[in-house]
């Protein structure tokens, strides 16, 4: 129920009719799995900790991407919402619709260490990502010599490339970040052999 309470923006009640429960009923259960979900995502979704974790997760992404010292692959979507009542401009994103702008971090499972999803879907990757905790844990060097490898597209020309973030000084970016970051450059477009499409 919670998940197609999420999944089609429906009203509780409507849900509440097609399980045939009280609408508060309805709004207890979609409440009670919500806590649940984020207790275990803040348990389980986590950037390698200790040496040894960070080690495995390094030889991994290195096995896919011939890259050393990556410790996770980042990107940002676009999440579609119904539009708010409140600040809805705030949430229509480049492509004109109503979104979430999501940055995900994932490991060489697939399966995600770090994410952040308060941000509207006007914002652009390089504020979530200067906004998040995640930067400030990597500005502290909480992680050492490790970097995050970007999965990005290029704009409006939509070539796949990855891209390599490191954190040199106060953050990461790339050229059209602002100028509280360094570098970033593109270091090779994505092809029907790249790991990305397999």
């Amino acid at each position: 129920m919670t998940f197609r309470f999420y999944a089609s923006g429906s009203f509780q009640s409507v849900l509440a009719d097609t399980y045939g429960l009280t609408q508060g009923c309805v709004s207890r259960v979609i409440n009670r799995v919500k806590d649940v979900l984020y207790t275990a995502s803040l348990r389980e979704t986590r950037i390698p900790r200790g040496l040894e974790e960070a080690r495995v997760t390094k030889r991994k992404l290195y096995g896919i991407a011939n890259f050393p010292n990556v410790i996770g692959i980042i990107d940002g979507t676009h999440i579609p919402i119904a539009a708010p009542p409140v600040d809805e401009e705030l949430y229509i994103n480049r492509k004109n619709f109503h979104s979430l702008n999501i940055q995900v971090v994932c490991n060489a499972d697939y399966i995600f260490q770090d994410y952040c999803c308060r941000s509207p879907g006007s914002t652009y990757d390089s504020f979530v990502w200067e906004n998040s905790i995640l930067n400030r844990r990597f500005q502290r060097g909480e992680f050492g010599d490790a970097f995050l490898l970007v999965f990005g597209d290029r704009g409006s020309g939509g070539d796949e490339i990855w891209r390599f973030w490191m954190p040199l000084g106060p953050g990461l970016g790339e050229a059209g970040f602002d100028g509280s970051v360094t570098s970033m450059s593109p270091v090779a477009k994505s092809s029907s052999s790249s790991p990305v499409n397999k």
